[in-house]
């Protein structure tokens, strides 16, 4: 960047440090860190911006303040602390005074330390201890705009759900608007971090910008410079850091703070005499921690020093010089200034601090040549700027405090920054009531006409952690006011240079503001056009290997499962919640109208009405509470804070402490809720009772947390009443699109889906289906993941001829499932009322068990809507099928008070016989056996199938029903079969048998998975072809196993046919053409391929395995065989193919059976013995 191009440079700075509150324990060294940050960091910061506005300065910054800090600032427990150890710092200036008379150095210090924590509790007072307000009157003023950073401070990037990310910026924005009162209108995301999962999240959010960092080709950038903001296609602002400019004060090797004559933060006393002699120690024991842990006191009597000299005669650091500090701090603002083009290097004149500064903390500066400071020529500067590899020096990465840079966010400001400078004695301009927030009212800067726009320019974001300003850094604070004082000159002299305001105007270029903000961009130039941003962090190598290492990467796991549990949880607890229908259709109208409050109070010592009254807490109320502390619990277990400490080292075991303390906390809470009975009164136990308490007294932040943001992904469309087509292509924006507008809610007096009381039907209620009104008839929901038209194994095919056939019986049955293609959302199929729910991913992607989470949430919601939609409609049992829906089918039962009955169509066990080696397998398993012990009647479909899951979940064998799969019967359309004329000839037996050179067809039909074997019918084939060399082998499915066995079939040509997933109609083409049907499975726990073939008349030849055991009888109505030798598999086949007779015998017999053993009428009968078994048992005080 030349220096003759002067750039506007946006400073921003964030705040942010871990949550350390613990009431009850004492001071901790945790906390004093929030104690040592007040004194040295966030009241010199407001002492410098009290000094700003008095001078009337109109240089402005950008403030970035995480809500956990929020919280910490607005604490009083805190806040009474804070003062505490100011009055002990001045209290221990005074005495070392005394203590060091006889070294006039030191002692000067002394004094100089004292006087400062003097003003420090000063204004301490002043402000009664309130930073908060304070900040608001600097943004009022137009000194700062304030923005949020997300709630805990979590690197988003590494985050598995869009609604956990969500529900950390929501909370950002409701804490942001509460504390502050306006609505931000961007934000800055922790660490840098960006994924693009969070664009329509932040647009969602009224976040217009974020800072970003800058990708090394520039991308983005739109060609108008190398740190020129850019908007993206979906219309997110991006502000890129300027690495080369922050360099100046971060890069450890050469940025400012590392410059020899500033002073050594280490070199404390409070370190030094409390390893020093018994005397020593007596003497700095009150100013240390009650336990005697050395910390920081503020006394440092060294500085940095260096290897060049300069050292004590112990070779260590060398005494620190105020004075010569303060002058090389202003020589560094000047040089920072003049290294952006801004204004000349100032090498004479000139205080460091205007009379309104205070003179006797800080010395004035006095001509210094830039060689003395160790700098280069700012124009040599620009020229070589490198990004920062590494934090400063005087800030080592891994202290526990935090040295990592932090999220940024922006509040809105409306202060005409132009006019201010232009006029320099006129007050400052305050911002209106509803540009400042009173009115509620969101600012809307975007709106400015783009033709009143210059065009883009070059900004130069330097981002920095507010802390490295007074902490790690003693002279940043002075380094910054002179900093804005030195831009407020050069701003005023652009517009004054002309001589008068009636005289010519300076070139635009001259004239752009020195320091601007994001919202002061955005009413003044205009964005260039650029790409998408990728995923970043401006962490080390710009991606997440600071946060996601070997030391932390244990983390990550838990916390996705968290994130599901917690989303989960707050699905079941929204069924009957009004209230969360309500915030969520105001949310997309407009996200400021929602607001709540919590019922305990925060920080008083005093339990408060909470404790008092938690017996007369209704059902929703102690809900609400638990599922608040839950969501506070999982945001703390989410900070970054956790995994930067332990992979810097620092306070590791703290670090992962605290980690396992949130989420233990969150996964304790969570049983509570399936304590409380929706039908008796909300009275928890005693313990459980004690145990909120002390999480709510321990975690005391987000008094407005709304856990039902973690429902947005799911609720947000439906509850705004939006159609499918207005939605944005984003997973979070609608899994659950229906086509239909949801039902709103009625403002009052709506009884929950499980009251009694009489309730007036829906305008929308669904169709009954066919009842016969006998006292056996039942009301039948079914949960199950696939169902027809559009299938992928045996289960949805199974569950569409069973509900159909107790739809027949005069059962009403209700069918929730999944969506695909232009499926209907609800429909009346086979006389079952089906409701299809939509879940944007697809279940074939890699993260499967995602889609699994997702689906059942879908259910969940879909299950309230339906009951909502006709509220007469009752159930008497729950069917669920399979494990994918384990789940939702525990939420149902609990919510409905059902009894479950569950279908375990196969196990995982089976199916990867018996090698659970891989984690998704493992968790299936696992919710097979939750599902079965969970379930009041288990069926199964096959003997071989009881046996195996009592064997594997334990099981007893009475709660075990066998009923198996079975067909309706077949139309006339099904039953036809195309003839195979061939000619005949004369075998051994003199049965007529086919010529050896007819078309012939072996047909398998099935997914293409390990388990089902193909590959043994690709072996065998060989020696069919040696007998019937036109035969030819067709293979329909789809799965995983699809390329490996193309790869096997490719010797064969032609003659292997790969048809890919066949539909109903393409199926019973399939059969119908085929003269044998060969199912050489190693698993199958039933077999509906073998039922379809009968049906269609094929004759079979199947494995002697599980299911299909009980299906063919070897020899009597098909061939049954071991799935492991190619030559008698083949031997079998050719048999068939070769001996019509045989072949027609064995089709007559299976029919028989099919009709006889497999009858629909038969199995919907005794599955709804089985209901009504399940429906005895629970209103039986009898054990079943």
């Amino acid at each position: 960047m030349s220096v003759s191009q002067p750039v506007s440079a946006l400073l921003v700075f964030h705040a942010h440090l871990p949550y350390v509150y613990r009431p009850g324990s004492g001071l901790t060294l945790e906390e004093y860190w929030f104690h040592e940050a007040m004194c040295d960091v966030y009241l010199p910061f407001a002492d410098c911006m009290d000094r700003l506005l008095n001078g009337k300065v109109c240089s402005a910054v950008t403030l970035s303040v995480s809500p956990v800090l929020l919280s910490m600032w607005e604490n009083p427990d805190l806040q009474q602390r804070t003062r505490e150890i100011l009055k002990r710092r001045v209290e221990l200036g005074h005495k070392e005074k005394e203590r060091l008379a006889d070294k006039p150095g030191p002692a000067s210090l002394a004094s100089r330390y004292a006087g400062r924590y003097t003003d420090m509790l000063a204004l301490f007072d002043k402000i009664d201890g309130k930073i908060i307000p304070r900040l608001r009157l600097y943004a009022d003023h137009g000194l700062i705009q304030l923005i949020p950073a997300a709630a805990t401070h979590p690197f988003l990037p590494l985050f598995k759900t869009e609604e956990a990310a969500f529900a950390q910026l929501y909370t950002a924005v409701t804490e942001f608007r509460r504390y502050f009162g306006f609505a931000p209108s961007g934000i800055w995301l922790p660490e840098c971090g960006y994924t693009p999962m969070l664009e329509p999240i932040l647009l969602r959010l009224g976040l217009r910008f974020t800072i970003l960092e800058a990708p090394e080709d520039k991308a983005g950038d739109s060609g108008q410079g190398p740190a020129a903001p850019y908007v993206t296609p979906d219309g997110l602002r991006v502000f890129t850091r300027d690495a080369a400019a922050s360099a100046l004060v971060w890069s450890r090797d050469s940025g400012y703070p590392g410059h020899p004559d500033y002073r050594e933060y280490y070199r404390d006393i409070g370190y030094e005499l409390g390893r020093g002699t018994p005397a020593e120690q007596a003497y700095i024991r009150p100013y240390v921690l009650p336990d005697g842990t050395s910390v920081a006191t503020g006394y440092k009597y060294c500085r940095i020093t260096g290897a060049a000299g300069g050292a004590d005669e112990a070779g260590g650091k060398a005494p620190y010089d105020a004075g010569r500090a303060a002058e090389l701090a202003a020589v560094h603002a000047r040089h920072f200034l003049a290294s952006l083009g801004a204004a000349e290097p100032a090498t004479t004149g000139g205080a460091a601090v205007d009379a309104a500064g205070s003179a006797a903390d800080w010395a004035a500066a006095v001509p210094t040549v830039q060689a003395a400071a160790g700098l280069a020529s700012p124009a040599s500067a620009a020229a070589k700027r490198q990004p920062a590899e590494a934090p400063p020096a005087s800030a080592p990465a891994g202290d526990a405090a935090r040295q990592t840079r932090a999220e940024l966010s922006d509040a809105e400001l409306r202060y005409d920054r132009q006019a201010s400078c232009a006029a320099p004695e006129a007050e400052p301009v305050r911002l209106s009531a509803s540009y400042a927030g009173e009115s509620g009212a969101r600012p809307q800067a975007a709106s400015v006409s783009e033709a009143r726009l210059l065009p883009p320019r070059p900004v130069a974001v330097c981002a920095f952690d507010l802390e490295l300003f007074g902490h790690w850094w003693h002279e940043g604070p002075l380094w910054l006011e002179t900093l804005l004082r030195e831009g407020d000159r050069e701003q005023r002299r652009r517009y004054t240079a002309s001589g008068s305001h009636s005289g010519p105007s300076l070139p635009d270029s001259e004239k752009q503001p020195v320091f601007l903000t994001p919202s002061l961009y955005e009413k003044r130039y205009a964005f260039g056009k650029g790409t998408a941003p990728v995923l970043s962090s401006w962490g080390r190598g710009g991606d997440a290997r600071v946060w996601l290492n070997p030391a932390t990467d244990w983390m990550y796991p838990l916390l996705h499962a968290a994130e599901e549990a917690m989303a989960l949880a707050a699905a079941r607890a929204a069924r009957t919640d009004t209230a969360a229908r309500k915030a969520h259709q105001a949310l997309n109208v407009e996200l400021d109208a929602i607001s709540s409050s919590d019922p305990f109070s925060f920080y008083s010592s005093d339990p408060g009405p909470n404790r008092r009254d938690d017996e007369n807490l209704s059902h929703t109320a102690i809900t609400d509470r638990i599922l608040r502390q839950a969501a506070r619990e999982l945001m703390l277990a989410q900070s970054s804070d956790w995994a930067f400490m332990i992979e810097a080292g620092e306070m590791a075991g703290y670090a992962a402490g605290r980690f396992h303390e949130h989420r233990n906390n969150f996964y304790q809470l969570l049983p509570i809720l399936d304590d409380i009975d929706e039908r008796q009164p909300a009275v928890l136990s005693p313990e459980k009772l004690e145990l909120l308490h002390r999480m709510e007294r321990s975690a005391s932040l987000f008094p407005d947390v709304n856990w039902r943001a973690y429902l947005t992904g799911y609720l947000s469309e439906t509850l705004a009443g939006k159609k499918r087509s207005q939605a944005p292509a984003s997973a979070l924006a609608a899994p659950l699109l229906e086509e239909q507008t949801a039902a709103q809610e009625s403002e009052t007096g709506k009884p929950s889906a499980g009251s009694s009381q009489a309730k007036p039907p829906a305008a929308n209620s669904f169709t009954t289906g066919p009842n016969t009104g006998k006292k056996t008839s039942l009301r039948v929901l079914v949960l199950a993941w696939e169902f027809p038209p559009h299938l992928i194994g045996g289960l949805g095919r199974a569950v569409g001829d069973l509900t159909a056939q107790l739809a027949r019986d005069g059962h009403t049955v209700h069918v929730i499932t999944c969506r695909r293609d232009d499926e209907a959302s609800d429909s009346l199929w086979n006389g079952v009322h089906v409701h299809r729910v939509e879940v944007l991913q697809s279940p074939e992607s890699p993260a499967f068990l995602d889609w699994v989470f997702r689906l059942n949430i879908a259910m969940i919601l879909r299950m309230e809507r339906l009951l909502e939609e006709n509220q007469e409609l009752r159930f008497d049992i729950l069917h669920a099928h399979d494990w994918l829906v384990y789940y939702a089918a525990r939420d149902c039962r609990q919510a409905l008070r059902l009894p479950l009955v569950a279908t375990l169509h196969a196990t995982e066990h089976g199916r990867k016989l018996g090698r659970l080696d891989d984690p998704v397998s493992r968790k299936i398993h696992a919710a097979e056996s939750s599902l079965a012990e969970l379930a009041d009647k288990l069926i199964v479909c096959s003997d071989s199938m009881a046996e195996e899951v009592t064997s594997l979940f334990n099981l007893k064998k009475s709660g075990v029903t066998v009923i198996p799969n079975g067909l309706p019967a077949a139309s006339d359309a099904e039953s036809s079969r195309k003839p195979h004329p061939a000619p005949a000839c004369a075998g051994d037996s003199g049965r007529t048998l086919r010529s050896a050179f007819a078309k012939r067809r072996i047909l398998y039909l099935g997914r293409l998975v390990p388990e089902k074997n193909v590959p043994l019918l690709l072996a065998a084939f060989p020696y069919v072809l040696e007998q019937f060399p036109e035969t030819e082998l067709v293979i329909a499915g789809t799965g995983p196993e699809a390329a490996s066995l193309s790869g096997l079939a490719a010797p064969f040509g032609d003659r292997v046919r790969f048809t890919g997933f066949a539909d109903e109609a393409a199926k019973a083409e399939l059969l119908a053409e085929a003269d044998v049907c060969a199912i050489p499975s190693l698993y199958e726990p039933f077999g509906i391929v073998a039922l379809e073939a009968m049906r269609a008349g094929v004759p079979l030849v199947a494995a002697d395995t599980g299911g299909l055991a009980g299906l063919v009888e070897d020899g009597v109505d098909g061939f049954r065989l071991p799935p492991a030798d190619p030559r008698a598999w083949a031997g079998k086949i050719c048999l068939l193919l070769g001996d019509p007779e045989l072949a027609a015998l064995f089709t007559k017999r299976a029919s028989a059976k099919l009709h006889t053993c497999f009858n629909m009428k038969e199995i919907g009968a005794a599955t709804a013995n089985v209901y009504q078994s399940a429906i005895n048992c629970q209103r039986s005080t009898k054990t079943c």
